[in-house]
């Protein structure tokens, strides 16, 4: 087979594959959401973000090879870059190693979830564990909130709880959380463009997970119906219309400082 065809045919598979689907449906309902954004109100993304998302336009046409490494273009949303981890880097991987070993002696129950090798994820393997510095932020994250005594509530199965993350990004400690507690229903208010990563993110790693997509008003969840979906995905537009009540538990990983102050 000639180097035409086998392009031909990776392209072809690519295009035919699960994420790629989950991406088109993602995207068509990313481009409603961009259409019923008002202008000119408080929702409007600061200047800051109005450049971020102009850089990542091109994810709003992706061909199906770049799906496929969909993990390699999260640094628009985090800046931790897929060619830092290359083998010809790996000589930096014995400071990632140490603050590894440092979190997980203070670990006494299980929270390390290692970065998922589906869509491109990427690491220094340690211990035969892909491991990078977002998989780190989530990990310390993870121990902060356990220390702080928030996630004993999630090993209770008796009642499901709700997650509120405001900022998700390509959805990376959505996926830990749902990963170490399934018993929970994880909302996400985000900027349309950081949604087209973490939806498709998310569809893809839980192709049995009730995902939900507010395209509009209307499409929004009563109060009483947000536990039956394991994720739901709120532009920030609509973020005043949503009558979630308190959830159980509310993040923010690096966001507030990239919004102004009314936001």
């Amino acid at each position: 087979m000639d180097t035409h065809s086998v392009f031909s045919t990776r392209i072809e598979e690519a295009r035919k594959s699960r994420e790629y689907q989950n991406y088109l449906q993602v995207r068509d309902t990313v481009f409603g959401m961009m259409s019923h954004a008002p202008e000119g109100t408080r929702a409007t993304p600061s200047a800051y973000w109005r450049e971020e998302l102009s850089g990542m336009e091109y994810m709003l046409d992706a061909s199906p090879l770049i799906i496929r490494k969909l993990r390699h273009h999260c640094y628009h949303l985090t800046g931790v870059r897929e060619y830092d981890y290359r083998p010809h880097h790996a000589f930096r991987s014995p400071a990632l190693e140490r603050q590894f070993r440092t979190l997980r002696s203070l670990d006494s129950k299980g929270l390390f979830v290692p970065d998922a090798p589906e869509l491109g994820g990427f690491g220094y393997n340690i211990d035969g564990k892909l491991m990078n510095t977002d998989t780190l932020l989530f990990y310390r994250s993870m121990l902060v909130l356990d220390r702080a005594g928030l996630l004993e509530q999630f090993r209770d199965s008796q009642r499901r709880k709700i997650i509120l993350e405001i900022g998700a990004g390509w959805c990376g400690f959505a996926y830990q959380m749902k990963t170490l507690f399934p018993n929970l229903t994880y909302v996400v208010v985000d900027l349309p463009g950081s949604i087209i990563f973490g939806a498709t993110y998310i569809k893809t790693m839980f192709p049995d997970a009730r995902v939900l997509l507010a395209e509009k008003n209307s499409d929004l969840p009563r109060q009483e119906a947000v536990t039956g979906y394991d994720f739901i995905f709120i532009p920030n537009h609509l973020w005043s219309e949503f009558n979630l009540g308190r959830p159980d538990l509310a993040v923010n990983m690096a966001s507030f400082q990239e919004m102004t102050t009314a936001q």
